[in-house]
């Protein structure tokens, strides 16, 4: 499991010069029908990025930020303090108590911005999150595809199928790489919602800022590395993951983003 809390002030300092997570959760809180007035329960809020965006949009409303690390939670208070933001409130806790973290609670919203996959009971969380929707909310998360194309990354999902169907093991419980593996569309049908929008969006990201957030410790470590995988295995995924990503000579990226934005049926 990634370590946030040794990680959070190198986060927090990634994240105050490129604005990286930021600039995601801008374009991913485009396809969802915010308004100033709206109640949002945003899960994993890391530091803040997506938290500041939230409170100015919904000015008039009330966001509740939830964080499974305390020094997370911590960055993201003075960061919304900084920037004037008044209408937030902070819970420290795992998505999977959420049902005992905010008992009798309704949201507009439920949010979830670059940080789902990292969740190994998806369906569980989707279920609690219908049930804390009002009537009519939606519940919308984005997710990285790391390709140039979707014929690159259904190329690389089933290299992945093979590579682990070769060694005979399953695929991780969670992170970046079984998040290139899972039917999110059928997620969400399972656990009650109907599906409103699924759009892709592109982000870049310069050469600067992917050598910083490698060296985030959480992230030091490719995301498709697990102690659940053999180091055979995970260098047999990189080089798929290598060969199908496309870097300018500069060393830049433009790294493809998902949006997911649904509602109980």
């Amino acid at each position: 499991m990634l370590s946030w809390d040794s990680s959070a002030d190198e986060y927090n300092s990634f994240e105050k010069k490129w604005h990286h997570y930021g600039d995601i959760a801008d374009g991913f809180l485009k396809f969802l029908d915010l308004n100033q007035d709206s109640r949002v329960l945003e899960l994993a809020c890391g530091t803040g990025a997506c938290t500041e965006i939230l409170g100015k949009i919904c000015k008039g409303g009330e966001i509740i930020a939830l964080d499974r690390s305390e020094t997370m939670i911590r960055f993201a208070k003075e960061n919304t303090r900084s920037a004037g933001i008044s209408n937030v409130s902070f819970v420290i806790g795992d998505a999977i108590k959420l049902s005992t973290l905010l008992p009798n609670e309704k949201f507009d919203f439920a949010i979830c911005n670059s940080a789902f996959w990292h969740f190994p009971d998806v369906l569980k969380v989707l279920t609690y999150f219908r049930l804390l929707l009002n009537q009519g909310g939606q519940f919308g998360f984005n997710i990285p595809l790391w390709f140039p194309s979707e014929d690159a990354r259904l190329k690389f999902r089933k290299s992945v199928v093979e590579i682990f169907q070769k060694y005979g093991i399953a695929p991780p419980k969670s992170g970046s790489l079984r998040n290139q593996l899972l039917d999110y569309s059928e997620l969400l049908q399972k656990s009650g919602f109907n599906l409103l929008r699924d759009e892709a969006y592109e982000i870049e990201m310069s050469a600067g800022a992917r050598e910083d957030w490698r060296n985030i410790p959480a992230f030091r470590e490719p995301q498709y590395r697990s102690s659940e995988i053999p180091r055979e295995v995970s260098d047999e995924i990189r080089q798929e993951f290598e060969k199908l990503q496309k870097v300018s000579q500069d060393g830049n990226i433009k790294v493809r983003w998902r949006a997911f934005v649904s509602t109980p049926k």
